[in-house]
């Protein structure tokens, strides 16, 4: 029974970014709605939900719930309402969309923005009336829901409403309760199966896609003329529709479609009548194989389906399309029976009771005539070519003109010319116009709301392909030196390898590879571990941008004669592996890996691939090679090669040429392409492949997840490369030899450490006197976890002048008990005694201080006096408060940031909130007591001060930053020239020199002068140090005095005019050492023992400010003293 439904149609109105949405709802059945920016796919999809829900209810022993879905009263009208709402506190305007309709010789009305509120009323009345019933409705919500209420002008409309309906059909096939319960009782009960209901549930309708869903055909009116006169025939003879893949197929068919269903509506209204798309008769259907049989458990199940959808189809003349024949053949069969799909549909097609439509590719119409050539022969075969460019162009204009109006975007004149260009270059096997009209779609939809021009184009082409924007843009130059540059960076000591990928690129780039074949076929011969599989990744990661982007098949595992069939697929099995994995990446590069050793059969088909760049499966589907480079490896003539005495390099060549053209048979080998011999690796070439192999280590995620940094020496490369270069093994004995003597001690140290510990792990090569270690490896591995270093205590004042006040107490309490005395002794011009230097320069350094506190208080009067004129000094350090909501978090710092981005993201949000400020006066003031409390505890008068540059040793990977670090030339900042001159700037003397100690260069300095120690003794610990490439490397400083014994060794050493060549051993640096992290030293510098976050471009004048501020503070600025001194005024 076809009944039509009432449907209530709402426009809302999108922002500036989003488009008009269509809101669809059943009138009497407000649950049952859809939302779509298209009114026809908005519709469609209500009514395939209220079908569903129809078909549902249908089947039940109780229908009443179809009573609110099928509600159409025939006099049913609509119009709309505008009044006004007065509440107590705001007056509404309201503009009401209402519904009315006669029932029982009264008239009724509601409004489908509130369905729940149906009144009735007097003709000739319902403005009065609504007003009324919506008064009273709005003020009993206004005082029942309070804060939740919801305003009148909510359920208002403001853009178009109107109402409309779709035509149901509704299959009534009631049960009664004791059928219901017999079936529950029986899981074997056969049950009536409904035609309609199985087609809606498998099968998709295009008549009711028209008009917006269905693809529209240009330039192929003869082709859909033909087709619709054959659908139109009395005999309803089965028509296949026979094309290569994208000629356009599908898309003629909708066209058909589309065309019937206007020739069906434009034939209603001339009768006055209003024809539906989505009527249910005369209908295209489309059914795929696998959704005929999906859901079917039982035996006969799915044959009970397919019976009563034919039966359907023949009542209400249907047209079945499938465009899938070869799976008709598959679907259904099973283990205990061959009976498949297509047997079931032989017979109908034969009888043509129904009428069927099929599309098949080419390729698929020879393997269906191989597979069953009478049930092909009863299809009327209609044949569509390739449209030339010039008309695919045409398509593209007329295709991009409804584009435009869908998605809100617009071609420019030069795009669709560059989307023919590409899709002829990379588009392989597939056909116009439909390889076009598709990437036309996918930018479309991509890009929606921009002008789409030619390099959005080109850039879509890559982002898809993974092919180098250079390599798609012909407008762009690509150099050959440096294509050999990039090359070189990858492949070490293969320099004809690096020749003929060159080459391969030059000649994609130029355009010049032949067409219907393989980018180009290459065979790598020569002995294991020399970098042939390591070529073909480099290969894939230039052309395609990824490495990932290599597709390989160990050919040691097709030895049998299944192999070829596993490459390609069976019938049953159609998925390839081969094939299956380059349909889902057709651009890559294909590594097939010790060729000689696979099944003769798998040449036959490798002979297919590098000939004509195709291969078609069981099923017919046509695999296209024609974006890929075909590379195979083989070890021919690699033994010979290695025992040959004498062997001239220049020989290397036609030696494995001679070697494969023996093993292959001529028509395989006449098809390679080239043939790139690989030699052995010497010495220097396994040391840079071992730095390469390295870098890949370190960045494993066990290191960058535990913020390890490391420090490995150029000195752990060599010794690796000692250990495992075996010219016979190349490459691969050296990766063991690091996993052993690299990866495992790590392994094992870091295991027992907390993965949240940042740590600092230095790796060297194992001493004879490490004999405690019971383990294979040839190296120490030194692990240290980095601590937060403490903090500094910060003075608290709440004015200016209370600060005066803390610096004055602390001057007096100086003076008092320092300088009130002077030392004995005389100047004269031969110098004066340390003690005397000691005493002036506390005199001199108290001096400055009483000097910036008498500039603090004229600083303080001028704030509190408006009068006088603003000076340009900036305010009091910011208080604790403010300190603790901008500066760093010290005490969690390390532990969470994951790598260098975050500590440029920290001082980035820094720099926004304000954090990064000039040093104020109230800041040098504290800073200078600090400076004057340690000279004035201390009078010593030499130390040595050392530096471990970690950057010098080579490779260093800091917390998840994968990179080299900078050498010391390259990094501007924390260098140990910045070390002496803030020596220098405090008056020291100092000497300085490079020595090396413990396998590390160590740049040490002799300073001398009073208080050396007090200012020098915090500089114990790590700075994290970041050059202007955001490349991490870790300093290591620390300082020896007078007791230590090795200290006047090393004075010797550094004051000595000879250079020191030779290591020098001293256990008293190897030891000094804490595990705190002093600082972070980049652009901008955070200091975590003083809290501060500073800026400028004067290092040494930072670095001294830094470390004068981590000095203790003066008891006079303590908390702890300024709490005795309250207490003492209260008394």
């Amino acid at each position: 029974m076809d009944i039509s439904l009432p449907v209530y149609v709402k426009v809302i109105k999108g922002s500036v970014d989003r488009k008009t949405v269509y809101r669809t709802q059943l009138l009497f059945s407000s649950g049952h709605h859809s939302e779509n920016i298209v009114l026809q796919r908005a519709i469609q999809r209500l009514t395939r939900n209220v079908r569903n829900r129809c078909d549902e209810f249908g089947k039940g022993w109780n229908q009443r719930k179809l009573l609110p879905l099928t509600f159409n009263p025939a006099s049913l009208q609509h119009t709309t309402l505008k009044f006004d709402i007065q509440l107590r506190k705001t007056r509404y305007s309201c503009k009401y969309f209402m519904v009315w309709f006669q029932a029982m010789g009264r008239c009724i009305a509601f409004c489908p923005e509130l369905p729940g509120v149906w009144f009735e009323f007097e003709k000739g009345e319902l403005q009065a009336r609504a007003e009324e019933v919506y008064l009273a409705l709005f003020r009993k919500l206004e005082k029942d829901d309070g804060a939740d209420f919801v305003s009148p002008d909510r359920y208002s409309i403001d853009s178009k409403s109107w109402l409309t309906s779709i035509d149901v059909t509704l299959n009534i096939n009631q049960e009664s309760r004791d059928e219901m319960e017999k079936k529950m009782l029986s899981m074997w009960t056969r049950e009536t199966v409904s035609g309609d209901s199985e087609l809606t549930r498998v099968g998709r309708c295009l008549d009711w896609l028209y008009p917006d869903d269905l693809d529209r055909a240009f330039l192929r009116d003869r082709e859909a003329e033909t087709l619709l006169s054959l659908l139109e025939l009395p005999d309803r003879r089965p028509v296949l529709l026979v094309g290569d893949s994208l000629v356009g197929k599908t898309t003629l068919i909708h066209e058909v479609v589309a065309r019937r269903v206007k020739a069906r509506q434009d034939k209603a209204l001339e009768k006055g009548q209003e024809q539906k798309a989505n009527a249910n008769r005369k209908n295209v259907w489309l059914l795929a194989p696998q959704r005929l049989i999906s859901g079917m458990s039982y035996v006969g199940q799915w044959e009970q389906r397919v019976h009563a959808i034919l039966k359907t189809a023949a009542e209400k003349k249907h047209t079945l399309y499938f465009d899938d024949l070869i799976g008709l053949f598959r679907a259904g069969k099973s283990s205990s029976s061959n009976l498949c799909v297509a047997d079931l549909l032989r017979k109908p097609l034969q009888q043509r009771k129904v009428r069927f439509l099929a599309e098949c590719t080419t390729g698929q119409y020879e393997q269906l005539l191989n597979l069953d050539r009478s049930f092909a022969d009863l299809f009327h075969v209609m044949h569509l070519d390739e449209m030339d460019e010039d008309q695919t162009l045409r398509v593209c204009i007329k295709t991009s003109r409804t584009i435009e109006h869908q998605h809100q975007t617009n071609f420019d004149p030069d795009a669709l010319p560059t989307v023919i260009q590409l899709q002829r270059q990379y588009g392989g096997a597939q056909r116009f116009p439909g390889k076009a009209v598709r990437f036309l779609k996918q930018i479309g939809i991509k890009l929606g709301y921009r002008q789409i021009r030619r390099n959005e184009v080109l850039q879509e082409m890559a982002a898809t392909s993974g092919i180098q924007l250079p390599m798609v843009d012909d407008q762009q130059t690509l150099l050959r030196k440096d294509v050999v540059a990039d090359f070189e960076n990858q492949i070490v000591g293969q320099k004809s390898a690096v020749n003929a990928c060159v080459d391969l690129v030059m000649t994609e780039k130029a355009r010049l590879s032949p067409q219907g074949k393989p980018i180009m076929t290459l065979l790598f011969t020569g002995p294991t571990g020399v970098g042939k599989t390591e070529t073909a990744k480099a290969l894939a990661n230039y052309l395609f941008g990824d490495a990932e982007k290599m597709v390989r098949f160990d050919l040691n595992e097709f030895k049998t004669g299944y192999s070829a069939a596993r490459l390609v697929g069976t019938f049953d099995e159609p998925e390839g592996l081969l094939t299956s994995a380059i349909r889902h990446r057709p651009y890559s590069v294909i590594l097939f890996d010790e060729i000689e050793k696979a099944h003769p059969d798998v040449f036959d088909v490798l002979l297919q691939v590098i000939g004509e760049g195709r291969l078609t499966d069981a099923i017919g589907r046509t695999t296209d090679f024609g974006n890929t480079v075909i590379v195979m490896t083989s070890n021919l003539g690699a033994r010979r090669a290695s025992q040959t005495v004498g062997f001239v390099p220049g020989d290397d060549q036609r030696h494995y040429i001679a070697a494969a053209e023996k093993f292959f048979r001529p028509e395989f080998f006449n098809r390679i392409d080239r043939v790139v011999p690989f030699h052995h690796l010497d010495r220097e070439q396994i040391a840079e492949i071992a730095e390469g192999l390295m870098r890949k280590v370190v960045s494993r995620e066990g290191l960058m997840r535990r913020r390890c940094i490391l420090n490995v020496g150029p000195a752990l490369i060599s010794d690796i490369v000692d250990v495992g270069y075996d010219q016979a093994m190349g490459a691969r004995g050296l990766k063991r030899a690091i996993e052993q003597h690299f990866t495992h001690p790590v392994a094992a140290e870091l295991s027992s450490i907390r993965s949240e510990t940042p740590t600092l792990i230095t790796v060297r090569k194992k001493e004879p006197a490490d004999t405690d270690d019971d383990r294979s490896s040839k190296l120490s591995i030194d692990v240290l976890p980095l601590e937060n270093v403490e903090t500094t205590e910060q003075p608290v004042y709440d004015s200016l002048e209370e600060l005066g006040d803390m610096a004055e107490a602390f001057l007096d309490r100086i003076r008092e008990n320092v300088l009130a005395q002077r030392p004995d002794g005389e100047i004269s011009g031969r110098g004066m005694s340390p003690e005397l230097l000691r005493y002036f320069a506390l005199v001199e350094e108290a001096n400055q201080i009483e000097q910036k506190i008498n500039q603090l208080r004229v600083v303080s009067e001028a704030k509190s006096d408006t009068s006088m004129p603003a000076m340009p000094i900036s305010q009091t350090r910011r208080s604790v408060a403010d300190r603790e909501k901008y500066s760093m978090p010290s005490k969690t710092f390390l532990q969470d940031v994951a790598s260098i981005g975050d500590i440029h993201q920290f001082l980035q949000d820094a720099g926004a909130k304000g954090a990064i400020t000039a040093e104020t006066l109230a800041d040098q003031l504290v800073r200078s007591c600090r400076v004057l409390e340690a000279m004035a505890q201390s009078n010593e008068s030499e130390a040595i001060f050392f530096l471990k540059d970690s950057s010098a040793n080579g490779l260093a990977e800091g917390l998840a930053d994968s990179s080299v670090a900078a050498s010391s030339q390259q990094r501007p900042y924390l260098h140990a020239s910045h070390h002496e001159e803030a020596v220098r700037r405090m008056g020291f003397d100092w000497r300085a020199k490079e020595m090396m100690i413990g396998g590390q260069a160590v740049r040490l300095l002799y300073v001398s002068g009073s208080c050396v120690t007090a200012m020098l003794r915090n500089e114990i610990g790590f700075s994290l140090c970041c050059d202007s490439w955001g490349r991490l490397t870790l300093d290591e400083t620390g300082i020896l005095t007078s007791e230590d014994p090795d200290f006047q060794k090393l004075k010797a050493a550094i004051l000595s005019e000879d250079a020191i060549r030779e290591p020098v051993s001293c256990q008293s640096i190897e030891t000094v050492r804490r595990h705190q992290v002093l600082r972070f030293w980049g652009n901008t510098s955070m200091d975590f023992r003083t809290e501060q976050t500073i800026d400028g471009k004067d290092q040494t004048q930072r670095l001294l400010s830094l470390i004068q501020s981590g000095l203790p503070l003066p008891n006079e600025f303590s908390a702890s003293s300024q709490s005795k001194q309250s207490q003492r005024k209260g008394e």
